[in-house]
């Protein structure tokens, strides 16, 4: 029961995530230009390194930890968390002081930008929601990062107004972060108690959160060093305009990877069984439904995707379709990667060969990064990110070939992507004959036709089976 409810906590928070930027992105863009809401993630992509080293993999090392200790009684649990927490102060110290040195000597013409984000190091240094993971009150972590989420969501419709107002709305922004992790120690002396513990034993942590850290180094650099290299080598313009495109797809993305979470507790189950039959006929469910979801996503965005950027983030911002049109189609091969990586690496115990796929993409992102932004921009970051999003899968794929038949998992997915492409085509045609001028109505209109063709395709070629629905409904 203990589960059922963190997993609905978990999902409403999750809701509440993906609904917030659709309230807030429309207003943001409409008063910041592409150059200064381009200056703004340049400089956050920097600052992201800083938290990140600051972090190293404290936050999964120690929720971890706790958990093993979690019931064993308050004051063991008190210990385990006093050695983590003090190393982790020194850790986020010492990174807190490299980012201010970093400030005085590279000041450069974004130094304010950087001065105002200060707050994101130091909300590093009260982070303590690995505690709350350990224990699994996961209650009172969305519970509280919700509320200051709407608080802040509420500071920019209030404060926000000019586009002078950029710093105001990097303070509300690294504010929130730091209040959401400082209100969380209000619930703290329900579980631990800060003790006593040898400086030895303190950093003895250290070894074990590299392991930790490497992965996560891995993801931050094929996720921003994107948008460092496109400030650096093109222009901050082309930074504005391409993070508003990936951060639609991320949006899109924690809507593929739904599914993913809530099978990977059956997975290292069944794995842990040894019953390699049923694996194999839940990932065929498991390919299907992703294949159902990720392939309309993918072609439905390119149909909309101008109407799209017009409407929600502004004419100002209107290049940032072409970037969509590219980063969408990663959503092909990040599916497939959720299934052969979360779902079969990581419960079959093989988290290097994971890590060295993911840190092979940062590999491949890093070097086509640089010779792609000096000669296309925005462009050559999109392609970049596709490419690397594929690498990572073929690789996943390659260290699973041994827990999965991978060519039956592709031929499942055959059915829906023909689908998804006939549709688009009829829907695209569609809309070249008939003429509407209002955006809203076009992607309203869009969207439901694309819907009642889909589903009638997908009932009329029985592509779903009722055994793969009541194989979904048992987990």
């Amino acid at each position: 029961m203990k589960v059922l409810k963190n997993f609905i906590y978990n999902f409403l928070y999750k809701v509440l995530t993906i609904i917030l930027p659709f309230i807030t992105i429309p207003y943001v863009t409409r008063i910041f230009s592409p150059n200064i809401m381009g200056s703004y993630n340049y400089t956050a992509s920097i600052t992201t390194y800083f938290t990140m080293f600051g972090m190293l993999g404290i936050v999964t090392y120690g929720s971890n930890q706790v958990a093993k200790v979690s019931h064993k009684g308050k004051e063991e649990v008190s210990h385990t968390f006093s050695s983590i927490y003090y190393f982790q102060l020194m850790t986020t110290g010492i990174a807190t002081l490299c980012y201010l040195l970093y400030i005085l000597l590279f000041p450069g013409r974004y130094q304010q930008y950087f001065l105002v984000q200060i707050f994101s190091l130091l909300s590093i240094m009260l982070d303590i929601s690995w505690l709350f993971q350990g224990v699994e009150d996961f209650k009172n972590i969305v519970i509280r990062n919700t509320l200051v989420k709407i608080s802040s969501v509420a500071c920019i419709f209030l404060f926000i107004k000019i586009p002078s107002d950029i710093y105001l709305y990097i303070l509300i922004m690294s504010l929130s972060s730091m209040i959401s992790q400082g209100v969380m120690w209000l619930n703290v002396k329900n579980y631990v108690s800060l003790v006593k513990v040898s400086m030895k034993e303190v950093l003895s942590n250290f070894r074990p959160t590299l392991s930790f850290f490497l992965p996560q180094v891995s993801i931050t650099i094929y996720n921003t060093l994107d948008r460092i290299i496109l400030g650096s080598l093109s222009s901050v313009f082309d930074v504005g305009i391409y993070t508003q495109a990936v951060n639609i797809n991320s949006i899109l993305i924690s809507l593929v990877a739904t599914l993913s979470a809530v099978l990977l507790p059956r997975m290292t189950n069944l794995y842990a069984q040894g019953k390699h039959e049923e694996v194999q006929r839940v990932m065929s469910s498991s390919m299907l439904f992703n294949s159902i979801i990720t392939f309309p996503t993918v072609f439905g965005m390119l149909l909309v995707s101008q109407e799209f950027v017009h409407l929600f983030l502004g004419r100002q911002y209107a290049e940032s379709y072409v970037a969509i049109n590219i980063v969408v189609f990663a959503l092909i091969p990040i599916a497939f990667s959720e299934i052969v990586g979360r779902q079969t690496l990581i419960p079959t115990d093989n988290v290097k060969l994971f890590t060295a796929s993911v840190m092979s993409g940062a590999v491949v992102s890093i070097v086509l990064n640089m010779l792609a932004i000096p000669l296309f921009g925005y462009r050559g970051a999109a392609v970049t990110l596709v490419v690397v999003e594929t690498v990572v899968c073929v690789l996943m794929t390659y260290f699973a070939r041994r827990y999965l038949n991978i060519l039956e998992l592709l031929k499942v997915a055959v059915k829906p992507l023909i689908i998804s492409i006939l549709v688009g085509t009829v829907v695209f045609i569609t809309f070249e004959v008939i003429s509407i001028q209002n955006d809203f109505l076009k992607i309203i209109l869009k969207i439901i036709l694309y819907g009642i063709v889909y589903l009638g395709l997908l009932i009329i070629t029985k592509t779903v089976s009722k055994s793969e629905i009541s194989m979904l409904r048992r987990r």
